[in-house]
C-alpha cells in the first residue's frame, strides 16, 4: 500500500514526517528491551526533528510517557525500572539538546526572516477544525485568514481574541447535536479514502510536469496515465487503494478484536492511534491525508491483527 501510495510522490510534511514516525516505531520496536541506551538518545533526536516538522508528532512522545509511567507504576522488578529510568533521561537529553539546537540554528540563520510571534496559533487549527470539512480555510473570517492591518501583519497574540471570539460563534451556531453531526462528518473524511486525500488534493498536473527524457518516455506518460486524477487510469488505482486501505481497517478491528493481552510496545502504539484521532478530532481534519503522520501505528496494529489471526487459527 505504502510503496505504490502518490503522496509519497512530492515534497510536503506529511510523506517526510511519515518517513521520521517509521523510523521512530522501528527503533521503539527494537530497542525496547535491549539495553544499548545511546539508541534511545537517536530516537529523541528523530523525534524531535519529526516534531518540527509536525507538532502532532508529539503524540508519539505522549503515549511513550504514559506507558513508562504505568510501567513505573506497576511493575514490579526493581532492576527493569531502574533501567526504564536511564532510558528515559537518555531519550529526553537527546529530545532537549536537538530541540535547543535546531532553534539556536533557525534564530541564527540569515537565509529567511524567522519570528515565532508570525506563526499560527493553535487556536488557528481549532477554529479550523470547526469549518464544515474541517479543513475549509475558505470559511474563516478574512482578518484571521490574511492577518494583515494597515500595511501590517498581526501578531499571532492580536489574533488570539478573534479566533476565541469566532470559534465561541461556531460552537454556539452548531449546538450540541450539530457538533456531534459535524464531528461525525470530519471523522468520516479523515478516515474514510484509502488514497489519503490524493483524488481531493489533485496535486499533480500536466501542465507543472518538468519535461526530462524521463517524464517524456512512453513509462513517463503511462505512469502519470495512472496517478494523475484526471487521467484515464487513476479510476482503477484509485479502486486499488482503496481496496488496500480496508485491508488496513481490517487487520485494525481483528487487532482489536483480540487485544487483551498486549505488551508494552503494543500499548503505545494503542495510545498513538487513539491520541491521533482525538486530535484530528479538535484540530484540523478535513482528508485522510492527515492520518499519514499515524500510518506507523495504524499499519503496525494492522498486521498484528492479522498475525493474532493466523495465529489462532494454527494453534
Amino acid at each position: 500500500m505504502i510503496g505504490l501510495q502518490p503522496q509519497f510522490l512530492y515534497f510536503y510534511t506529511d510523506p517526510i514526517t511519515f518517513f521520521f514516525t517509521s523510523l521512530l516505531c522501528f527503533l521503539v520496536v527494537k530497542y525496547t528491551y535491549k539495553k544499548y541506551l545511546i539508541w534511545w538518545f537517536v530516537i529523541g533526536l528523530i523525534f524531535s526533528i519529526a516534531y518540527k516538522i509536525r507538532v502532532p508528532v508529539v503524540i508519539y512522545l505522549i503515549a511513550l510517557i504514559i506507558v513508562v509511567i504505568y510501567q513505573l507504576v506497576f511493575s514490579p522488578e526493581k532492576i527493569k525500572k531502574r533501567k526504564l529510568v536511564n532510558k528515559t533521561v537518555v531519550l529526553f537529553s537527546g529530545i532537549l539538546i536537538t530541540i535547543i539546537g535546531i532553534n539556536y540554528y533557525a534564530h541564527h540563520q540569515k537565509i529567511t526572516e524567522y519570528d515565532t510571534k508570525y506563526s499560527r496559533n493553535f487556536m488557528y487549527f481549532i477554529d479550523l477544525g470547526l469549518t464544515d470539512t474541517g479543513a475549509n480555510h475558505s470559511q474563516l473570517p478574512t482578518e484571521i485568514l490574511i492577518p494583515e492591518k494597515n500595511g501590517k501583519i498581526q501578531t499571532r497574540t492580536q489574533l488570539e481574541s478573534k479566533l476565541n471570539k469566532d470559534i465561541k460563534n461556531r460552537i454556539k451556531n452548531y449546538g450540541i447535536l450539530g457538533l456531534i453531526k459535524h464531528q461525525n462528518t470530519k471523522f468520516k473524511y479523515f478516515v474514510q479514502d484509502g488514497t489519503l486525500g490524493w483524488t481531493t488534493e489533485a496535486v499533480l498536473v500536466e501542465s507543472n510536469v518538468v519535461k526530462t527524457k524521463f517524464t517524456e518516455s512512453t513509462i513517463g506518460h503511462k505512469i502519470r496515465d495512472i496517478i494523475y486524477v484526471h487521467r484515464p487510469y487513476y479510476p482503477k488505482y484509485a479502486i486499488y487503494m482503496q481496496i488496500s486501505w480496508i485491508f488496513v481497517v481490517l487487520g485494525l478491528v481483528l487487532y482489536f478484536k483480540k487485544y487483551k493481552k498486549v505488551t508494552y510496545t503494543e500499548l503505545v502504539f494503542q495510545l498513538v492511534l487513539l491520541g491521533g484521532i482525538l486530535f484530528l478530532s479538535l484540530f484540523e481534519a478535513g482528508r485522510s491525508r492527515y492520518l499519514i503522520q499515524f500510518l506507523p501505528a495504524i499499519i503496525l496494529l494492522s498486521s498484528i491483527g492479522y498475525f493474532k489471526m493466523n495465529s489462532s487459527k494454527s494453534s
